[in-house]
């Protein structure tokens, strides 16, 4: 049986997202087999915990939520799973136990017996007490806490640790796998979905030999799958379809971002669904789920609807990420039919679209493809270094952030000393171009609801002007980093700053459409909690001229 699986990622300490794609009833019409969700390791008692009122009080209203997502998944016909950052284990727990728990940096320990008896206990109290959760998607990696205030943790496998190099990290791994499938798959008869996701995603996510080295060791299981990003790194343009797809013996269920974290959630025009089923266009060799489904190892897709990533934009209209989920759910359930005709079906009978509005979104979602690719990415210093990395454009710009000159400095020293800069900033100004033709587009794009047509109408403003913006940025910040560096002496003018502004501010008024997104932010992305860091706005504007 094909896996069907979709997931809202809340961002981590935030209020969830409003969103259809937490209903189950509703995934069910769409055909999804199964419902992730999260956090059920962390609502469970367990040794000392809960160990105050505070403690207790939190545990129930926990315990209550997780209660009632469950009932609802399983009147819809649904599986239910529940995705896992290991180890999070209650802090009055670690704290009393630290000696046995814990390594000389204070860090909960994998190789440490006490660990894994203290999981066979969690794994055991956690099917108890929800038995009809049918099994856990596990991560290691990455450890968020923001949800879970009484508990604590860090990534079972050290990554960072140079005292823990590439055998000691493929020994732990194979260690975590073997008792996750003894305990989760043999012991309680659950199904266990094994993210491969590392933070960086080069070592067992994205290496196929460190991938194999794991998994080879590791003796199949009926219940035992493991999951992997359609790329090599995190949800970016420009990286390189992930090796690790179609090897091994066991099988694989692919992630797909819906609303790309790095490419605006949804705020402007993204349809993805197209790249990731026939392959992004401009990557060597691109391969997508029409090539990886031939493998006898695909057992299906697992969709993240919404949510990834940190911050916004947040959206008023999820039109753009449940375009890519439907057609995607469609898609898997029916892979014979193209992915044109599955795009077609949705229009029609989802938006009541008709012939000449099906061509201008399609249309769309085509110029917007590749202006995505041009704007947010830097195809230039991809393919100078040839595709190496995971993301060509280094994270400059992230969630609803807008980085400068400490984000691309040395970019911009590479392309220059490459004879290649002058070309990266043509590609942000045919980006900007691309994107000013789509809402003449949209014009021509009417469905059923006339808030959904004012949300695709709005996203296409929304994409024209930001990627104006970001292109001025562009050009300004190469100017003022040249002078830096003493290449050259164009300076930026108040003529130039005024231009920018005005950018801005037309940016800004896009504010007042409907169904539009929430803004970009011209400062760079910090850990919540922390004060932004410098980005567009100090490096183009300067501490005299503030954006107004």
């Amino acid at each position: 049986m094909t896996l069907l699986l979709d997931m809202v990622h809340h961002n981590p300490g935030e209020p969830p997202f409003a969103s259809r794609y937490t209903d189950p009833a509703f995934l069910a019409q769409l055909g999804y087999s199964g419902q992730v969700l999260k956090h059920l390791n962390a609502c469970v008692p367990l040794d000392t915990f809960p160990a105050s009122d505070a403690e207790r009080q939190w545990l129930s209203a926990a315990q209550a939520a997780r209660d009632a997502e469950i009932t609802d998944a399983k009147a819809a016909g649904l599986d239910v799973y529940y995705h896992v950052d290991l180890f999070v284990l209650p802090r009055c727990v670690v704290e009393s136990r630290r000696a046995e728990l814990c390594d000389a940096n204070g860090r909960v320990d994998l190789t440490r017996p006490a660990v894994l008896e203290l999981h066979r206990a969690l794994f055991s109290a956690l099917f108890a007490r929800y038995p009809q959760v049918d099994g856990l998607v596990t991560r290691v990696g990455e450890t968020y806490l923001f949800d879970t205030p009484h508990h604590a943790g860090n990534t079972a496998v050290p990554m960072h640790d140079p005292n823990v190099g590439r055998e000691e990290m493929i020994r732990r791994f194979t260690l975590l796998v073997r008792f996750l499938r003894e305990e989760i798959c043999v012991r309680h008869g659950r199904r266990l979905i094994y993210r491969t996701w590392d933070y960086f995603g080069d070592r067992f996510h994205a290496d196929a030999d460190f991938y194999r080295a794991v998994t080879d060791a590791v003796e199949p299981h009926p219940n035992l799958l493991f999951s992997i990003k359609h790329t090599a790194g995190d949800f970016f343009r420009g990286c390189k379809p992930n090796p690790c797809l179609g090897v091994g013996r066991h099988p694989q269920i692919v992630e797909v971002q819906c609303a790309r974290e790095y490419e605006g959630k949804g705020a402007y025009p993204n349809y993805i669904a197209r790249g990731v089923i026939e392959g992004f266009r401009e990557v060597p060799e691109p391969c997508g789920l029409r090539d990886w489904a031939r493998s006898p190892l695909f057992a299906g897709v697992w969709t993240w609807s919404r949510g990834g990533g940190w911050y916004g934009p947040y959206l008023a209209h999820e039109f753009w990420p449940d375009l890519n989920a439907r057609v995607l759910a469609a898609w898997t359930r029916d892979p014979a039919t193209p992915e044109a005709e599955h795009f077609r079906r949705v229009c029609r009978q989802v938006h009541g679209m008709n012939d000449d509005s099906i061509y201008a979104l399609r249309e769309i979602c085509d110029v917007a493809e590749q202006a995505i690719w041009l704007g947010r990415s830097v195809p230039e210093f991809a393919r100078l270094r040839q595709f190496a990395d995971c993301d060509s454009a280094w994270l400059w710009m992230r969630d609803d952030r807008l980085g400068g000159l400490e984000q691309l400095g040395e970019m911009f020293r590479l392309l220059e000393q490459a004879g290649r800069l002058d070309a990266a900033v043509a590609e942000k100004r045919e980006a900007a171009r691309l994107f000013a033709t789509l809402p003449a587009r949209a014009a021509h794009v009417r469905t059923a609801d006339p808030a959904t047509t004012d949300a695709i109408r709005t996203s296409t403003e929304y994409g024209a002007r930001l990627f104006a913006l970001i292109a001025l940025g562009w050009e300004l910040m190469v100017r003022r980093w040249r002078a830096r560096n003493g290449i050259s002496t164009e300076p930026v003018r108040e003529s130039d700053l005024g231009r920018f502004q005005a950018a801005l501010a037309s940016y800004r008024q896009v504010a007042t459409l409907p169904g539009c997104a929430s803004l970009y932010q011209l400062t760079y992305w910090s850990w919540p909690g922390q004060p932004p860091a410098p980005g567009m706005e100090a490096s183009v504007l300067g501490d005299s001229h503030p954006a107004r």
